[in-house]
Order: structure tokens, then C-alpha cells, then sequence
């Protein structure tokens, strides 16, 4: 049952042909629905505090009460009134928490007529200590927000410091492995978004882009299993957005936070972020550091034709992340915003790996051992980039947004490796000295348009996105003389990727009835891309090419029914792709040790998806259902190679099926005690042909829980006990990975009246955050086991002055596969 279009059009028409029709196509179609005019009632506001007195400057989010979404945001002015203007629906007035005053949540009510005056009372936050003591109004850590998973780190005690990759491990349902793949309900293949935004990285520069981001500068992750139209098509699991935290602020806001941790290694953390508003724009600073090193123990024992190998390693990550940003954002009048970032992500630094493989015979006899070392005398993966958007206003409910942006990625290591072969009894019987050095530079260009317009009784999201991403990488390898270094030509070589994505997509809201609201949408992605191979000179190897270019249309359609104020009813359905990331498609052959290989595959097709969601909330319980089926399904698989050794190669294997049951459950005890549980079950079976037509067909039902409790504690400690737990698992194509888990505890004291805050926290508290799996084919078993610098004590001090509100966040969406 295939419904994804994949199409590869003919001679007749040019790539320019093809990107020019459909640009037309929906431009028209664009154009003819922003000319389309729609009655509107105006209601009109006064925001004042138990004098009558007006609130100025109070930042006011009007929701749609059926679906949550925002439809206005107007903004009080010196003597606190505001306006805002709708089409006929139920809306909800809600107004966060601003420090002087409680957050409001107003009743909902039907606008079908003009409100001449709305008064909305604010309470002082005075109150709030008595307040949160007898009804805790403060979120929990894990919260559900308008159908998405929500984490907030800084809700949580456990996470005053860390990076934006632990952020994502503490999301409920979100694995990483050890190669810092991502999996959502135990299905690979995440969409990971900084603010809506691209990163264009594979694994490994992806997670080394995410230890430069830490923790306080994360506001929250969101997990979207079904995303509409206005979303990237990739990933086949879902999204993860992780939106930083951006305020405006009146007058000047400083927030400086310190910390140590200490397990193993000893490390430190400084974040510092400054920001001031002038007569008519906000200037925002930050800088932040991550210093220390960090241990990790792993290795695999694998049996292959008789003959077993044991490899344990001791890794030490001596590598250092400083950061830093600048922003000026330009407000000229309410209708008109500029800004501008410049950022900088660096992570740099050294490191050593200490691995020993032992050799046994089919009598299980210790033959030899092979010692091997590596030295990483340099190790850098360094982000650069540029953003400048521009956005119009002429109405609370019509906007136009542009954005451009340029990353540049500058990555690589040199490493000498040092390997001595030796006998069982220590004899040395050889010893030999390499050389490696690569390096990475990625170009990365997108542009987006977006638009929001009110249409038909209804709401229309509209918008174009082009991207372009050009990556050179150069490896070569070398064998280390007394008196020089001779290069491998053989084990050496360049390749050289460029992808351009242009994409068009439209989205349309509907309130059918007062309970009932429909959404369809479209999405339209033309992908080209051409993968070059160059040998070095010398080389036996041959220079390859391979070129691809196809165009996929992306339907959704989504139902939301409101049977009463408690509970809620959704169902969605949504087509998406799985393009293959850029490495997977080098035929070179890279040597990784001795005895193990890996080669990308350039004939990967992508991976199409379908995917069916239904979801249930009532009150403070949700519960979501998710089934999607691949075909095309691809992975990489590690297999037999030249008798003794093993390579892994990315493979399209047949298909895969995934079912989802998750369940959000928020439980108050009263006295400052609230606990959130959220459990997860999911099936997975894959099936298709491996190692040259051998028939392969896996399935397992496996199962994951995240549990969270508050409490307090005399003098005004604040306490946190969070636990999470994922079962045996199915991960890639026949890897199954074993249980796992870990308890983490935090307490909070707030001092100097309340600017001054001190965590401490004990993560990881038996140690028993691992990942050990295993795979089998014939005549291959494979066994990998591994933990980290997981278990830390960890104190952080934060101290902030100056009044922050939430600002506005940049909603370009693009993927991350680069």
C-alpha cells in the first residue's frame, strides 16, 4: 500500500522547466487566495492589577480554545489596553507569568460579534510561594503543549547544566545510540530542528554541534510524531524541535550560570547571557564554555567462522566547546521586524582511544594480541553562521515572513596510531606507525518564505523553501617512517557532494463546526543531488560520479474534535521520506581498524513513509497512537569480509512496520508533590533480503517509561526523582539492543530574593546508563557493550537581574541529514 508519488520525469522537460512550473503553480494559487476577503470582529482589551491600573507592555497570546493555536498576539499598551481582530470562532485569552504577576488563563468564549471591553485582572506574584504551597501551578519538566511531548530543562532540577544532546536523551520516547543515531517509539530516522531550523549534519557532527549548545540556553524540546505540510518531509519517525530560549526584555537582563561536575573527571560550565532593549530594538548577547574531560568504556567481542575477538577500549574526550552570539532585532513599528544573528559554535581539542583486540583460535587458544592507540592530536568540528529575517504584520492575523541563512562547517582530526602485534606471551612480533587526517567543509545556503492569511472562514499557512548544501572532504592516510611519511593512495581519497532542495507547500485550517476543525495540506520537494569520488593520484581506485535527481508530493490531512472542555480527539494521516545522509552515499572503502571496515552504497534510494496517528487527551491524560509502514527501509548492517574481518555498508533491505502506543499521565499529590509518567509501547518488524538474497524477517515488542516526581523539603528545598527506563530493543536492521536506565536527583534553594539560584544534582546514580546490544547473521555474532561519564555530581549556581518576556522565534523548518 504505497501512496507516497515518486516521480522522475522525463527528457522532455528541464530541471528549470520542472522548478519553474511548479513555483508558478503555487504562486497562482497563493495569489488568488491572499485576494480573497473575509469579515472580521474586533475586540478590545484592558489589562490592570487590583488598583484598576493599567499593565503596560504585557504580552497577551489569543488561542484558538478548539485547537490551542495561536491566532493573535497583541501586546497592551502604556495605559493597558490592547485590540485584536478574528473571524468568528471560540478563543481563549492566555498571558504567561511576567514576574510582577501570576499567568492568566481566561474562559473560553464564541467571538461572533465586536467586544467594545475585555478586562483581564492580573494577580501580583506576591502570592505565588502560598500560591504553588496549597495548588502548584508551576509546569512540570515533562508537560504536554497543543499535541506535543514537551521538555523543559529548565523545569527540572536534574539538568541545571549539560548540552542540547543530553536535552534530547532526557526527551520521553527519544533514544540516542551510541553512535548518536536518534530513534522516536524505537523507529530511526528524527528530524532534529534548532528553532525550526536546519543543521544540515550527519550523526556525529550533529551531536558535536549539540555538546556546544548547553543546556540553560534551551527553553524546551518538542517531539512532534505527525508534523503538518509546513514541515520538512524528512524523517520518517517524527521531528524534534529544540526551541533556545530568546526573551525581549524591558531595560537590561543579565543571567550569568556557573557549574562543576565531578565523576571520574572534573568539569566546568560558565553560560552567560546579556540583553537590553533600546528606543526601538533589542540587542541580545551571549557566550558559553564547556571545559573538562570525559571517559567512556566500551568494546565488542565478536565470533566469525569459528574464530572469536575480544576489543575493550578506554576513550577519553578531551575536547572543549566555547560558543558565543550576537543579535540586534529592529523594531520600527508593530508591523515591522528586522533581525540579525551572528553565532559561533566551536568545539576543539584532543583525545585518546586505548584499544586491545585478542585473537582466538577455533580451540578457543589466545593466538596474539594487537595493542592500538590513538593519538588525536587535533580535533575540530566548528560552526559558523548568519541569519536575517524580516517579517510584516498588517494584521492580528495575517503575517509574511522571510529568512536567509548561511552556515559554514568547518570539521576534521588527525590521529597517529600507533599498533603492536604480540604473542601470547608478550613477545613483540610487530609494530607499525599511521597517519590519518581528514577534513570537512560544508556550505550551507536556505532561503524560506512563509505566510499566514485568514481565508474562507478558515486560516491558510503558505510558503517556499530553497536549500543548497555543498560539502568537500578530503581523508588520507599515510605509514610513518623514521625519516618521513609515506601516503597510502589506496586508503586515501576526496569526495565531493552538492544537494539542492527546493520546496513549495501550502496548508489550510478549517473550523467545520464550534467542536470539529479539519486541516489539509500539500507539499511539493524536487531534491538534486551529484556525489563525485576522486582518487589520489597514483591510486588504483577510479573516480565515480553518481547523480540523482526526484520530485515527491507529501499529503497530510489531520481531524481534531472537541467533545467537551476536558476531552480532546485527533487523527492524522502524513506521507514523508528518509533521504540518505550524504557519507552513506561513498563507495570508498575506509579502513577503521585492522579488522573491521565501511562503505557508503550510491545507489541508496530514499525511504518512503506513510503514517496513520490517533490521539486522546482528557484533562491532564493523553494518550497517542502512531502505525507507520516504510518501503525502501535502509540501514547500515555489519557483514562477513574477507574470512577474518567485517564491513558495515547502508543498504536498502524491503520494508518496515511500526506501531507506537504512548500515554501521558500528570498526577498532583497536593504540598508541592506532582509526578508525570510517560510510558511507551512499540512494535517494530522488518523484512526484507540481506548478504545476498539471505531472507531476513525480525520483529519485537519493546517498551520504555519516563517518571518524574516533585517534592519539597523543609528550608525551602525543592527536590526531583526522575527515572527512565527503555526495555530490549530493536534498533537498525538486526541490532538488538538491551535494556537500560538510570535514576537522577536534583535539589533546588533559591537565595538574595530569588535572583540567585543553587542546584545540586546526582545523575545516573547506579550507573547503569549502558548500551550493550547485539546482531546476528551466519556465520557472524556480534556483541558491543558500553557506558559513560553518565553518573556525576554535579552543583550550578544562577544568578539573573531584569525583567525578560517570551519573543519572537524564527519558524524556518529544514532538515538535518548533513
Amino acid at each position: 500500500m504505497e501512496c507516497v508519488f515518486y516521480f522522475t520525469f522525463a527528457p522532455l522537460f528541464t530541471i528549470n522547466d520542472i522548478l519553474m512550473k511548479s513555483f508558478i503553480f503555487f504562486l497562482a494559487l497563493f495569489c488568488e487566495l491572499t485576494l480573497s476577503a473575509q469579515a472580521q470582529y474586533t475586540v478590545k482589551g484592558f489589562v490592570h492589577n487590583a488598583s484598576l491600573e493599567g499593565i503596560p507592555k504585557v504580552a497577551i497570546k489569543v488561542l484558538d480554545a478548539d485547537t490551542n493555536l495561536i491566532v493573535s498576539e497583541p501586546l497592551t499598551g502604556a495605559n493597558g489596553l490592547f485590540s485584536f481582530t478574528s473571524p468568528p470562532r471560540k478563543l481563549r485569552i492566555y498571558i504567561e507569568s511576567t514576574g510582577d504577576y501570576l499567568s492568566y488563563t481566561g474562559e473560553p468564549f464564541l467571538l461572533d460579534k465586536n467586544i467594545d471591553m475585555l478586562a483581564i485582572a492580573l494577580s501580583t506574584a506576591v502570592d505565588l510561594e502560598e500560591v504553588v504551597l496549597t495548588a502548584p501551578q508551576k509546569k512540570a519538566a515533562v508537560y504536554m503543549e497543543q499535541g506535543k511531548i514537551v521538555f523543559s530543562p529548565k523545569n527540572s532540577l536534574t539538568h541545571s547544566s549539560g548540552t542540547a544532546l543530553d536535552a534530547l536523551k532526557s526527551t520521553p520516547n527519544v533514544v540516542v545510540d551510541s553512535q548518536n543515531h536518534l530513534s522516536i517509539g524505537g523507529k530511526s530516522n528524527v528530524l532534529v530542528l534548532i528553532n525550526g531550523k536546519p543543521t544540515y549534519m550527519q550523526p556525529d557532527d550533529l551531536a558535536n554541534y549539540l555538546k556546544s549548545i548547553p543546556m540553560a540556553q534551551i527553553k524546551k524540546t518538542e517531539l512532534l510524531l505527525n508534523p503538518p505540510a509546513e514541515y520538512e518531509a524528512q524523517g520518517g519517525a517524527g521531528a524534534v524541535n529544540i526551541v533556545l530560549d530568546k526573551k525581549t526584555v524591558e531595560g537590561t537582563f543579565f543571567s550569568l550560570n556557573n557549574g562543576v561536575s565531578y565523576w571520574w573527571n572534573l568539569r566546568q560550565n560558565t553560560e552567560l547571557q546579556l540583553q537590553h532593549s533600546v528606543k526601538k530594538g533589542i540587542l541580545r548577547l551571549g557566550y558559553n564554555h564547556q571545559l573538562g574531560h570525559y571517559a567512556m568504556d566500551y568494546g565488542s567481542e565478536r565470533l566469525q567462522n569459528g574464530l572469536r575477538y575480544e576489543s575493550p577500549t578506554d576513550d577519553t574526550e578531551k575536547r572543549k566547546t566555547i560558543a558565543g552570539h550576537i543579535g540586534y532585532d529592529y523594531l520600527p513599528d508593530e508591523q515591522h521586524t528586522l533581525g540579525v544573528q551572528l553565532s559561533a559554535n566551536t568545539l576543539f581539542g584532543k583525545g585518546t582511544t586505548s584499544t586491545t583486540t585478542r585473537f582466538f583460535n577455533a580451540a578457543n587458544v589466545l593466538e596474539k594480541t594487537l595493542s592500538g592507540y590513538n593519538d588525536y592530536f587535533m580535533q575540530k568540528a566548528n560552526r559558523y553562521s548568519a541569519n536575517a529575517y524580516y517579517t510584516f504584520t498588517p494584521s492580528d492575523n495575517e503575517r509574511y515572513q522571510l529568512d536567509i541563512d548561511y552556515a559554514f562547517f568547518d570539521g576534521g582530526s588527525g590521529n597517529w596510531q600507533p599498533n603492536t602485534y604480540r604473542s601470547p606471551e608478550g613477545t613483540i612480533l610487530s609494530h607499525e606507525m599511521y597517519l590519518s587526517e581528514n577534513d570537512r567543509k560544508i556550505h550551507i545556503f536556505a532561503t524560506s518564505f512563509r505566510s499566514e492569511l485568514p481565508l474562507w472562514g478558515g486560516s491558510l499557512t503558505a510558503g517556499t523553501k530553497y536549500s543548497q548544501v555543498f560539502s568537500d572532504n578530503s581523508f588520507h592516510f599515510f605509514k610513518h617512517l623514521p625519516t618521513h611519511n609515506i601516503i597510502d593512495v589506496n586508503r586515501s581519497n576526496a569526495f565531493d557532494f552538492k544537494e539542492r532542495i527546493f520546496a513549495v507547500y501550502a496548508q489550510y485550517h478549517y473550523p467545520i463546526t464550534e467542536r470539529l476543525n479539519a486541516e489539509v495540506g500539500v507539499r511539493n520537494e524536487t531534491t538534486f543531488s551529484k556525489g563525485l569520488l576522486l582518487p589520489v593520484a597514483g591510486s588504483a581506485n577510479s573516480q565515480q560520479e553518481h547523480k540523482k535527481h526526484y520530485t515527491n508530493f507529501f499529503p497530510t490531512l489531520s481531524l481534531q474534535y472537541q467533545c467537551n472542555d476536558d476531552l480532546q480527539l485527533f487523527a492524522g494521516y502524513s506521507t514523508r521520506i528518509n533521504r540518505p545522509e550524504y557519507q552513506n552515499l561513498n563507495p570508498f572503502e575506509y579502513l577503521l581498524d585492522e579488522l573491521s571496515y565501511w562503505k557508503g552504497n550510491p545507489f541508496l534510494a530514499p525511504e518512503k513513509i506513510q503514517k496513520l496517528t490517533f490521539s486522546a487527551s482528557y484533562k491532564k491524560t493523553s494518550f497517542t497512537m502512531a502505525y507507520s509502514y516504510s518501503t525502501d527501509f535502509f540501514s547500515s548492517i555489519s557483514e562477513p569480509f574477507q574470512q577474518n574481518k567485517i564491513i558495515s555498508i547502508p543498504q536498502n533491505i524491503g520494508s518496515q512496520h511500526h506501531l507506537l502506543f504512548s500515554l501521558y499521565q500528570e498526577l498532583n499529590w497536593g504540598k508541592g508533590c506532582q509526578t508525570t509518567i510517560t510510558p511507551n509501547l512499540s512494535y517494530i518488524e522488518n523484512k526484507g533480503t540481506v548478504l545476498e538474497g539471505t531472507e531476513l524477517h525480525l520483529n519485537r515488542w519493546q517498551y520504555s517509561l519516563t517518571m518524574q516526581n516533585y517534592f519539597r523539603l523543609p528550608w525551602q528545598l525543592k527536590g526531583e526523582l526522575t527515572a527512565v527506563y527503555n526495555s530490549r530493543r530493536l534498533a537498525g536492521i538486526n541490532e538488538i539492543a538491551k535494556s537500560s536506565g538510570g535514576i537522577d536527583l536534583g535539589l533546588q534553594r533559591l537565595f538574595l530574593n530569588n535572583r540567585l539560584t543553587a542546584t545540586f544534582s546526582f545523575t545516573d546514580i547506579f550507573h547503569t546508563q549502558r548500551w550493550d546490544s547485539e546482531s546476528h547473521l551466519p556465520n557472524l555474532d556480534l556483541y558491543a557493550y558500553g557506558n559513560s561519564e553518565s553518573r556525576q555530581l554535579r552543583l550550578n549556581l544562577t544568578y539573573q537581574f531584569g525583567k525578560a518576556k517570551e519573543a519572537h522565534v524564527n519558524e524556518l523548518e529544514e532538515v538535518q541529514r548533513l
